[in-house]
């Protein structure tokens, strides 16, 4: 825990813990769309009942 809380520099810390940052970045970006078309495939299938 203090090698990581002494890292200042993001990318370092995220190498560290396994996860590249741009890889992680990505990840996120597709969960986010993944959960808004989820989303919006509930609300149309709403108003068309």
């Amino acid at each position: 825990m203090y090698i990581l809380a002494s890292i200042k520099d993001k990318k370092a810390a995220g190498v560290l813990a396994g996860v590249e940052p741009v890889k992680a970045a990505r990840l996120s970006e597709g969960l986010r769309r993944y959960r808004d078309i989820k989303l919006n495939q509930a609300k149309n299938s709403k108003t068309q009942n």
